[in-house]
């Protein structure tokens, strides 16, 4: 199972949108994990990808400083949020704050994760992605 396509999605004076059914479709659970993510956007996994890279994260030396700021970053931001009977998810106000969210989202399918971008941000991070792919995908040697 994967997260692909881009999507998006209006989100109510609560803070709630509905997670595109193509997503849910094959979740088996109502419940994810939503923190911050690169570039001012949202990542959100399923709990058992969450728990792989958490498991990741917390066996790296916390006496590094650069370890504990990223602990700190999806760690310390992050919370399991819960998929109402609806397909809705509320994102907590902390990150609507930080990734610029006003009344759109659009959802990005990355494999096994689901990025949630304000629409502002998410234009010039495409329109940079455009005008480099070439670039980007011979510098990875596939």
């Amino acid at each position: 199972m994967g997260f692909y396509g881009t999507h998006r999605c209006s989100i109510d004076e609560k803070g709630r949108f509905f997670l595109p059914s193509r997503y849910r479709k094959d979740l088996g659970e109502n419940k994810m994990f939503l923190t911050r993510g690169f570039d001012r956007c949202l990542n959100l996994y399923t709990v058992s990808d969450w728990t792989e890279f958490e498991k990741k994260l917390l066996g790296l030396p916390v006496s590094k400083n650069e370890v504990r700021s990223v602990l700190r970053y999806f760690i310390g931001s992050g919370d399991y949020v819960d998929i109402d009977g609806k397909g809705r998810m509320k994102i907590p106000s902390e990150l609507i704050f930080f990734a610029g969210i006003i009344k759109e989202i659009t959802a990005v399918g990355r494999g096994n994760v689901i990025e949630l971008w304000s629409n502002e941000n998410y234009k010039p991070v495409m329109e940079k992605i455009d005008e480099n792919i070439v670039d980007y995908f011979e510098g990875l040697e596939i």
